[in-house]
């Protein structure tokens, strides 16, 4: 079996290879509730919508939907604010914790088997390769960009 070590390396390098923008449109394909379950987990326990939002880069609209979705399977609840009652936080239930732990075990046991049948070294090489062929993208662009005069958004 694949060595944790591995399993956070191979996590490392994707979370490195693939910018937030492209991780927020890729998980808007799947409804987006990884990436906000995966920010509820990372905060401090309480997190507002807005800060979701600002953290994944899915507009407000979507969390409040995925945020409903949640509450409604009980990983969620939500905390009104003591000092500001139009605010409020939302947080992992106990039905949350343990279905985010299942998620992750599933996940890195997943990945645990890819590592396992073909090691890490081409995982090496596809990220070098990504590298590359992002790195030139971005150059490419960004000579267009110049070419026609137009300003270059710095977002990401």
């Amino acid at each position: 079996m694949a060595e944790e070590k591995d399993i956070k390396k191979l996590m490392e390098l994707m979370k490195q290879s693939i910018s937030k923008n492209d991780v927020s449109s890729f998980d808007k394909n799947f409804k987006g509730m990884g990436v906000v379950l995966k920010t509820i987990k990372e905060s401090d326990g309480y997190i507002t919508p807005g800060e979701i939002s600002k953290k994944t880069g899915l507009t407000a609209a979507r969390v409040t939907v995925l945020l409903k979705k949640l509450s409604e399977k009980e990983y969620i609840s939500k905390v009104q604010d003591e000092k500001d009652a139009r605010k409020h936080y939302v947080r992992f239930t106990q039905k949350g914790i343990e279905f985010w732990d299942l998620k992750k075990k599933e996940f890195d046991g997943f990945l645990s088997e890819i590592i396992d049948d073909i090691g890490m070294e081409p995982f090496y090489r596809m990220f070098e390769c990504i590298d590359i062929i992002h790195n030139s993208a971005k150059k490419i662009i960004k000579k267009h960009l110049s070419e026609n005069n137009i300003k270059e958004n710095t977002d990401d």
